[in-house]
């Protein structure tokens, strides 16, 4: 398993709009290798080409060890989501650090959770790994 600090160079396998100002990145290992474990509320430091460093919340299913997935909001004002979504190919090399998980997610009988706009990516994680067992209630919201 990756020790949280270890810095990873993985590839970017795809970009796909998600929605309004929102993109998510699939990264993989260039070698084809498993990824290291991870769990639900954990997230990735990505290195930008300008030397800043932004953490996002793995939302993809953490048993696919196959890939990482995150989701970035194009923030008005600039800054690192501005450069991910202006930048950032296919094809290329995104150096991580991660996963570490701040948010983890304990047992419990039942679950609700509480969610607005890209705050609910840690969140989709979570349900994934609860499954439809009807343990978890979601409430949502978003700008449209």
């Amino acid at each position: 398993m990756n020790d949280a600090g270890t810095r990873l160079a993985l590839r970017l396998r795809g970009i796909r709009y998600e929605a309004e100002g929102v993109i998510s990145l699939e990264m993989t290992a260039p070698d084809g290798d498993e990824l290291p474990a991870w769990s639900p509320g954990a997230h990735l430091e990505i290195e930008l080409p300008s030397g800043l460093v932004r953490h996002y919340s793995l939302c993809g299913d953490h048993r696919d060890r196959s890939r990482f997935q995150v989701a970035v909001l194009r923030d008005g004002d600039g800054g690192g989501s501005a450069e991910i979504h202006d930048t950032f190919r296919v094809g290329q090399q995104v150096l991580v650090r991660g996963p570490r998980n701040n948010f983890e997610l304990v047992e419990a009988d039942d679950y609700v959770f509480i969610a607005g706009g890209i705050g609910v990516t840690p969140i989709l994680a979570m349900v994934r790994a609860l499954g439809a067992d009807g343990r978890w209630r979601l409430h949502y919201g978003g700008r449209t």
